[in-house]
């Protein structure tokens, strides 16, 4: 049974219309604590599905991207569960 099936941005409810500023200035403000010190992933509490290390470029890109929707289609992928 699959758990996860890829999908894409384009079949996500309101993506076409959706203003990604605020969303794109939030993960920079999160990308800048990975990058300096990645504290959330020293956390016992909490599981992560990847490490410090694998979120380094992907926080590098977001320090100079200046267009949320454009910067999360080419760093992220979308499923359906």
């Amino acid at each position: 049974m699959e758990i996860l099936k890829r999908s894409s941005f384009e079949q996500l409810s309101g993506w076409a219309d959706y203003d990604f500023g605020l969303s794109l200035e939030t993960f920079q403000r999160s990308a800048h604590e990975i990058i300096a010190t990645g504290h959330g992933f020293k956390r016992d509490d909490v599981a992560f599905g990847a490490a410090r290390a694998d979120w380094l470029s992907t926080c590098q890109a977001a320090l100079t991207a200046t267009q949320g929707k454009s910067f999360f289609e080419a760093h992220f992928d979308v499923f359906e569960v």
